[in-house]
């Protein structure tokens, strides 16, 4: 196991500072939104850009991995992610931002696809499930700590975004600088959801209806925290215990 971690700590610390960066800035935008007028319904619908990227990225992201690799693919997207986060604090409105979330979506998804399968790769069959056990814990980890970000300055301002690019940024160093081997992707497979239900139907059930929950939790959790009356610093205990 201290073998396993010794070639994996830069991929698991990577993805801690990604995970630190999407809770915050989940949370942060729909705090904003509402601040800068939005109805629930609208900064609702800007949050699903973000999942409507994560569906595209799913789909393209691995292609993309294949040809690459996946030391230059996690760059690419990082330094996308970095950028986009910065432009929501220079341009607000509701297709700017809604483009933007999509553009993260899509990138954080191809970290994630990264990430899974390099951890997945670098295990062998006796160490793999500890090793996704611990990528786990450092993924959730990361996204509750992130809410309580929220308290270090006002969302009003853009300290809190610049914030969430340098957390992105940081992600990057060990993964680069780090000489680790690179999975094998040169065989993959596809299926689409029918195949997939029918080899897993309960499965594929349960995934829509938790996703759906997941979804709507981090997409207006925070809104209707504040919607309620709570202060900025209560938003971020409200979402970081559901986390």
């Amino acid at each position: 196991m201290f073998t396993l971690l010794k070639t994996t700590w830069a991929l698991f610390f990577g993805i801690a500072m990604i995970m630190l960066a999407n809770g915050l800035q989940g949370s942060l935008i729909g705090i904003r939104a509402s601040l800068e007028g939005y109805s629930s319904f609208t900064a609702g619908l800007i949050m699903t850009g973000y999942y409507a990227g994560f569906l595209a990225g799913a789909y393209f992201a691995p292609t993309r991995i294949k040809k690459v690799g996946h030391v230059r693919m996690f760059a690419a997207f990082a330094s996308i992610a970095s950028i986009t986060i910065l432009l929501h604090s220079l341009h607000v409105s509701f297709l700017g931002w809604f483009i933007m979330r999509f553009i993260t979506g899509f990138c954080f998804v191809g970290m994630y696809t990264v990430a899974e399968s390099w951890v997945n790769d670098l295990a062998d069959n006796e160490h793999r499930g500890k090793a996704l056990s611990i990528y786990m814990i450092v993924s959730m980890s990361g996204s509750a700590f992130g809410q309580l970000f929220l308290n270090i300055s006002s969302p009003e301002t853009a300290t809190l975004f610049m914030l969430v690019s340098i957390l992105i940024s940081i992600s990057l160093v060990p993964i680069l600088i780090t000489v680790s081997k690179q999975p094998d992707f040169s065989v993959t497979e596809f299926l689409t959801i029918k195949q997939l239900y029918k080899a897993s139907p309960l499965g594929v059930v349960t995934a829509i209806i938790v996703g759906a929950a997941h979804g709507t939790l981090w997409g207006i959790g925070s809104i209707y925290g504040l919607k309620s009356g709570l202060t900025i610093e209560q938003v971020s205990i409200f979402m970081f215990t559901f986390v």
